[in-house]
């Protein structure tokens, strides 16, 4: 537990939603499910104070995720359009690597599928009830993953489309 206790402690820094990922080798499920709903829980409290800065958190979680280098600032968030922040993460790529993190071959993929797969459920499952209807986080999510499923990364398109099936 104190692998993600100090993961957790990152208030709003994206690469502790990424090392939760990445720690998740050897967790029973209930650990893993704990350690999720605490970095959520961590995560909404930011979110509450200032909802900008917590959904370019998750943005930026969801750019890693991806294997993408880039990160979304705070002035490409406010002055472009969801295709022209994922054409300028695009450049972020390596054209010669087919790699990324849903790609990793071996027991690696396998965990960090489903720890990615159950981070979006517990996050779901905690914003049902308030900010599910939040006319700002989820729509804002949606047009983004839209975006990165039609995008000629291909990355992206497989992130993002397995984010928006759960």
């Amino acid at each position: 537990f104190r692998r993600y206790s100090a993961c957790y402690r990152g208030r709003g820094d994206p690469r502790c939603f990424f090392s939760t990922l990445i720690l998740s080798d050897r967790s029973s499920h209930w650990l893993l499910s704990f350690c999720f709903k605490t970095v959520v829980e961590e995560w909404l409290s930011s979110y509450k104070q200032s909802q900008e800065a917590g959904l370019l958190v998750l943005i930026n979680f969801i750019v890693q995720s991806c294997g993408c280098k880039g990160v979304v600032s705070r002035e490409m968030f406010e002055s472009m359009q969801n295709a022209e922040i994922i054409c300028a993460l695009t450049q972020e790529f390596s054209e010669d690597s087919a790699n990324y993190p849903l790609t990793t071959p071996g027991p690696q993929l396998k965990r960090f599928k489903a720890g990615l797969c159950e981070f979006v459920r517990v996050l779901v499952r905690l914003c049902r009830n308030s900010l599910v209807y939040d006319e700002f986080l989820f729509p804002s999510l949606l047009a983004l993953l839209t975006g990165l499923s039609d995008s000629q990364v291909r990355a992206f398109r497989h992130t993002s489309t397995l984010l928006g099936k759960h």
